[in-house]
């Protein structure tokens, strides 16, 4: 369960908890985007005093206080204390008739189930809130409805369908039945589509818009980075100040790295680059509770020292990444972990509900073995079976999910094929089992250099793909080079005596396309440079 935190109030002590209450919930409703740890605070505070609520009116109180602590908790980053207060709440509101706190509960647990990917329970959900919206007939949980959709859509790597979902939003009746926060997280989402389109033009229309309804930071980000696309450097900048302010007021670290990558950017772009340093290591220490997010920003800075000539530097930035990367995996396994013990107690409880209600109990095994079945057949459509990597079909995918956000964010990537030398001699020298092996290890060990950001598959036969986001070039080519030494050293010996392995590695940069767009040309690129590898004499990086 999350912890309460006791917050002092000024709220007066009324003789009944469930007055306490209801004014602790009146005072955290307008705190909820200004500052979302009071508004934790006073959320569990008003819960310890509802407890287990067995009127209507105390489960609505409950239901109130638990939307506004999810938000609270997804906003400070902890999507496994939000799965558990959101599941705990949707189980207390079953039954219940449809109202605002609902629905907003439902809104931010298609969020959360979509940043875990847990692509199908977001959608179960969404379609809720859709059947919600047209039995009350309100246009404004309509618009909603399809701004959280194109939210799973995005996070799913499906850019048509969430291109869509957001534009279905911006239909007068829709957009017009909106105001305040949800008119401006609307238009938020819509400006996002016409940014990733290269439409920044349209974009700032939908950013003043959404900040004529409410100034929030993520606005006023997503204003400089359409600014700064029209050539308004100088107005660009100011709005990415502004939304950094703003984030660190209301401790929403997602937003103050958004804000602070996209001034560091800007910086770089106009050659300032000690300055786009000091940016990134402010971004550093933000994200000092999301691993993942810091890993990014040293990647960035790395790629600066780099450019500056400063290959110290960046060498140490490369140094502190491994441990950096190392504490990410170790914080993303615990969360995973947490995650699933959440969904896990919840499941049971709702299985022990549901059997005690309609005494099928096989029915509802039946039921759960089928979805776990289809997951796992999901999950092995976008897996190579000998390896157990991503395969071509979702590589391809990704890429273009890829080349998309790196247009939107300003930013390049990478793709590297490699392929294992002399694979054919192996597999006549030692066996096919021997070469499947081999291609095992050699994924094995390539996966050890890929991060959580980036994407590693199976490309054909001996041949590998790894996708590095918002890299440059130059960071690309010392990511190469370590997987190049990897393989090299690997004890190969244990496998077979005598069958050293290396691997020839071709890289190109989306930044060194006409049309940093398309897909063929970087592929067809980095496969240029990979036989231009095999050509040199094998073992080695061209770029």
């Amino acid at each position: 369960m999350p912890q309460r935190h006791t917050a002092k109030t000024e709220v007066p002590r009324p003789a009944d908890p469930l007055g306490l209450a209801r004014a602790l919930i009146a005072q955290a409703r307008p705190l909820v985007t200004r500052d979302s740890r009071r508004t934790r605070d006073l959320a569990n505070e008003a819960g310890g005093l509802i407890g287990a609520p067995t009127t209507r009116e105390g489960r609505a109180l409950a239901l109130a206080g638990a939307m506004l602590l999810v938000k609270a908790l997804y906003q400070l980053g902890d999507l496994a204390g939000a799965l558990e207060a959101g599941q705990a709440a949707l189980a207390l509101a079953k039954g219940s008739r449809a109202s605002d706190d609902l629905f907003g509960l439902i809104s931010r647990m298609t969020w959360i189930y979509a940043d875990m990917g847990r692509f199908n329970q977001a959608l179960a959900l969404s379609r809720r809130a859709f059947r919600m919206a047209h039995a009350r007939g309100r246009k404004d949980w309509e618009a909603l409805a399809y701004s959280d959709l194109g939210v799973i859509y995005d996070r799913w790597g499906k850019p048509e369908e969430s291109s869509e979902a957001l534009l279905r939003v911006a239909a007068p009746d829709l957009l017009g039945a909106l105001a305040g926060e949800e008119k401006a997280l609307a238009c938020y989402n819509i400006a996002g589509v016409y940014a990733d389109a290269g439409r920044p033009d349209q974009a700032l229309r939908y950013v003043d818009e959404g900040l004529a309804a409410a100034r929030t930071s993520h606005l006023l980000a997503r204003r400089g980075a359409a600014l700064a696309a029209l050539g308004d450097e100088a107005q660009a900048e100011e709005s990415l100040r502004a939304a950094h302010a703003l984030a660190r007021e209301v401790h929403d670290f997602y937003d103050e790295f958004d804000s602070l990558q996209e001034l560091a950017t800007l910086m770089k772009r106009q050659g300032r680059l000690t300055e786009a340093i000091d940016v990134l290591q402010q971004a550093i220490a933000a994200t000092a509770e999301a691993p993942t997010l810091q890993i990014s920003s040293i990647r960035h800075l790395a790629a600066i020292h780099a450019e500056r000539g400063d290959h110290r530097a960046a060498y140490d930035c490369m140094r502190q990444l491994d441990l950096i990367r190392e504490a990410a995996h170790s914080e993303q396994f615990t969360r995973a972990a947490r995650a699933l013990e959440v969904e896990f107690r919840a499941e049971i409880a709702r299985r022990e509900a549901e059997v005690e209600r309609r005494k099928n109990a096989a029915l509802r095994a039946t039921i759960s073995e089928l979805e776990r079945l289809q997951d796992d057949l999901r999950e092995l459509s976008v897996r190579d079976p000998l390896t157990g990597i991503f395969n071509r079909r979702y590589l391809m995918a990704q890429l273009n999910v890829f080349l998309n956000q790196a247009a939107r964010r300003g930013e390049s990537i990478c793709v590297a094929i490699f392929d294992i030398d002399h694979f054919k001699s192996i597999n006549d020298r030692f066996s096919h089992q021997i070469g499947d092996e081999v291609i095992r290890q050699v994924a094995t060990i390539a996966l050890a250099h890929v991060r959580a950001c980036d994407v590693l598959a199976r490309y054909g036969g001996e041949e590998f793909v790894l996708l590095l986001a918002n890299s440059t070039l130059a960071a690309g080519v010392i990511v190469c080079e370590r997987l190049r030494w990897a393989v090299e050293q690997h004890d190969w010996d244990s496998l077979y005596p005598g069958a050293g392995v290396t691997v020839s590695i071709g890289l190109a940069s989306s930044a060194h396309q006409i049309d940093p767009l398309l897909i063929d040309p970087l592929l067809r690129s980095a496969d240029d440079q990979m036989y231009a590898a095999k050509a040199g004499g094998r073992n080695q990086v061209c770029y």
